[in-house]
C-alpha cells in the first residue's frame, strides 16, 4: 500500500496524543485533500476543515488550539459547530526540500485539552518523519495539483497537470487528486481509474 507509510505515522500521532482524530492533508489556498487519516471518517474529510489546515501552514512552528469555542478563528467552522465537534487541534506544517509548505500534519479531539512544549516537540519530530518519507513524484504532483488550482487557467493547469500524473506513472507511485482535477484531465482519469 503506497500511503501505508503516511498512515503509521499519523497512527503514531493519534496515540501518542491519545485524540480521536489524526490526518495529513494537503492544501492549496482553498482545498485540502487528505493523505492519511486515522479516526476520521472519510465522509469528515472535506473542505470544512481547510481553515485549520492553512492556519497552520502561514503559521510559525506548531498551531495549538487548546478550546476551538475559545477561539474566534475557529468557533464557527463547521468541524466545530457540527460533526465532528471538535474542541482541540494541534498541527505541524509539511514542507518538500525546497522549502514549500504542501500540508499539515493535524491532531483533533472532541475535548478541549492543555499542550507543554514536549508535545509541540513530539508533533514536530512527527511531521519530520512524513517529510522524509516524501517522493520526490509526490512532491512534484502536491505542487502540479496546487498550481492547477493558482489563477493559471484551464489550458496551462491541464497542461501542467497531465505532465505530472505521466511523471507519477513513470515512478510508479500513488496520485493525490480530487474529483474537479480528474474530470478535467483525461490522463488523470485515466491513471485513477487504474489504480481504483
Amino acid at each position: 500500500d503506497p500511503e501505508e507509510r503516511f498512515d503509521r505515522i499519523v497512527a503514531q500521532a493519534q496515540r501518542i496524543f491519545g485524540t480521536d482524530y489524526a490526518a495529513f492533508n494537503i492544501i492549496d489556498r482553498d482545498r485540502r485533500w487528505t493523505k492519511s487519516r486515522a479516526g476520521l471518517p472519510a465522509a469528515d474529510c472535506s473542505d470544512r476543515g481547510v481553515e485549520f489546515c492553512s492556519t497552520t501552514i502561514h503559521g510559525h512552528g506548531a498551531l495549538v488550539v487548546a478550546d476551538t469555542l475559545e477561539d474566534p478563528r475557529f468557533a464557527e467552522n463547521a468541524f466545530v459547530t457540527a460533526g465532528p465537534r471538535l474542541r482541540f487541534y494541534i498541527g505541524y506544517p509539511i514542507e518538500a526540500p525546497d522549502g514549500q509548505r504542501i500540508g499539515a500534519l493535524c491532531v483533533y479531539d472532541r475535548t478541549p485539552r492543555t499542550i507543554y512544549g514536549k508535545e509541540e516537540a513530539m508533533i514536530r519530530d512527527l511531521a519530520a518523519q512524513i517529510e522524509g518519507e516524501l517522493t520526490p513524484c509526490e512532491e512534484e504532483i502536491a505542487a502540479r495539483v496546487m498550481d492547477h488550482h493558482a489563477d493559471l487557467g484551464p489550458r496551462r493547469g491541464r497542461t501542467h497537470l497531465a505532465r505530472a500524473v505521466r511523471a507519477s506513472n513513470r515512478r510508479g507511485c500513488a496520485i493525490l487528486l480530487d474529483r474537479d482535477v480528474i474530470e478535467e484531465a483525461p490522463h488523470a482519469r485515466e491513471a485513477h481509474d487504474r489504480r481504483r
